[in-house]
């Protein structure tokens, strides 16, 4: 893939958060984007929030999305509609009752 080629030359910092497009309109993958356009740096403490935001209460909700991200381009748009229901997800608390 394009996209691949493009991360192993830029490993670190990416393309510098700039929206990246390789001939295509997105890579079909939230991860791989996410990696080309903002480096593995960035891309850990996604993974760092997310790891710490899943609870039970959550898993099965960020669980699909996540799935779904990985043959769509459905996560880490910046403030989509997705984003807005995944970070919900990840940031409600559950009230004890």
């Amino acid at each position: 893939s394009v996209y691949i080629e493009y991360i192993r030359n830029n490993f670190w910092f990416g393309n510098g958060s700039k929206l990246l497009y390789l001939g295509e309109f997105h890579a079909h993958n939230s991860y791989l984007q996410l990696i080309a356009n903002n480096g593995i740096l960035i891309a850990l403490l996604y993974a760092l929030f997310i790891v710490m935001g899943i609870s039970w209460t959550n898993l099965i909700a960020v669980g699909s999305i996540l799935l779904l991200s990985t043959g769509q381009y459905a996560i880490f748009w910046g403030v989509s509609y997705m984003d807005i229901i995944f970070y919900y997800l990840l940031l409600k608390k559950v009230k004890d009752e």
